[in-house]
């Protein structure tokens, strides 16, 4: 993953408690990178979210790769 993206989840996942949802645009998850950075910014009690971000990123990784391996196969198979 490139450092954008997890940059884009982690400032997203500060203000949602959610990582962005994997069917979204890149368009779409610059827009909401946008529109959340101002308030993630200007809050300080962020600093202290720092590990349960590595932790919730660490597990959406492993969901995206599940989709994609599910991806795969149904292609694979034709389905």
């Amino acid at each position: 993953m490139t450092n954008w993206f997890k940059e884009w989840n982690r400032i997203y996942w500060m203000e949602k408690n959610r990582m962005m949802p994997s069917d979204w645009s890149v368009r779409d998850m610059k827009d909401a990178y946008d529109r959340y950075f101002p308030r993630v910014w200007s809050r300080f009690e962020t600093d202290d979210l720092t590990e349960e971000f590595e932790l919730a990123w660490n597990d959406y990784q492993e969901e995206l790769k599940y989709e994609a391996d599910c991806y795969q196969i149904n292609k694979d198979f034709g389905v």
